[in-house]
């Protein structure tokens, strides 16, 4: 499997990268911390990528490996639930955690402490994460289909995770027929149908999604009536009555 590429527009990747570089040859033990899906584990094999990885949440397999093994990555460090069985004698020990662990713990193992800030603090990396999550994407599902990244609205809640999964949908989506969409919103009328004014409910659902389309498309109420064969007014109206709100309209 090729090895995913070091991502680092921003300045604070660029040290990470530098970081990453000096640790690589450097035997100490390392605790990486951050948000899900702000590349810690990628981080850390990119430190020791001969590294074996254990997990924190599982003691007893986790002391196993320890005992037989000389580089190790324990994920879910703050996960572990007796530090005492711990010993490292000669071990490298790189450890990952989303939550804080008690500083103690910290100086007892290790001499150096990596923090990934989330995408929203570094956004400078967020299109060129979302180009490789694409180029990956497409070679997996053999899509040719592009996306219009720049202007899209991708979901950065949790970091890479989270991006990767907005472009995948969003993917999958560019490649849906009208067939296999109607299937698709007869599937989810049928799952979500409760027998009262269902018709209304449904109508509503597919009003707000042509009206957001054509926004997006048009950016005018103007252009977007003459587009859909309504009055101006009667898009207004559909507008205010489903609770819509269309930023900077151009009329």
């Amino acid at each position: 499997m090729t090895q995913r590429p070091f991502i680092a527009a921003s300045n604070h990747l660029q040290e990470i990268k530098r970081l990453v570089t000096l640790l690589s040859g450097v035997r100490t033990n390392i605790l990486i911390t951050g948000e899900i899906g702000t590349g810690k584990s990628f981080i850390a094999k990119q430190i020791s990528p001969q590294a074996v990885i254990a997990d924190g949440a599982n003691l007893p397999e986790l002391l196993t490996i320890l005992n037989t093994f000389n580089e190790v990555i324990i994920e879910n460090f703050d996960a572990i639930t007796n530090y005492d069985q711990i010993t490292l004698e000669g071990r490298r020990l790189i450890a990952i955690t989303t939550r804080p662990i008690r500083s103690a713990i910290v100086d007892r193992f290790f001499g150096m402490t990596i923090e990934l800030l989330p995408l929203r603090d570094h956004p400078e990396d967020i299109l060129p994460l979302s180009e490789l999550f694409l180029q990956e994407l497409q070679e997996s599902y053999g899509i040719t289909a592009s996306l219009p990244l720049s202007h899209m609205k991708l979901d950065i809640s949790q970091n890479a995770h989270s991006l990767r999964q907005s472009i995948a949908k969003e993917l999958l989506l560019s490649t849906l027929t009208h067939d296999e969409i109607e299937t698709l919103l007869e599937r989810f009328i049928a799952t979500h149908a409760k027998g009262e004014a269902d018709y209304d409910r449904f109508l509503a659902l597919f009003d707000r999604a042509m009206i957001r389309a054509m926004y997006r498309l048009h950016r005018s109420q103007l252009s977007m009536a003459a587009h859909m064969g309504i009055n101006r007014n009667t898009l207004r109206k559909k507008i205010k009555e489903l609770g819509i709100y269309l930023e900077d309209s151009h009329d």
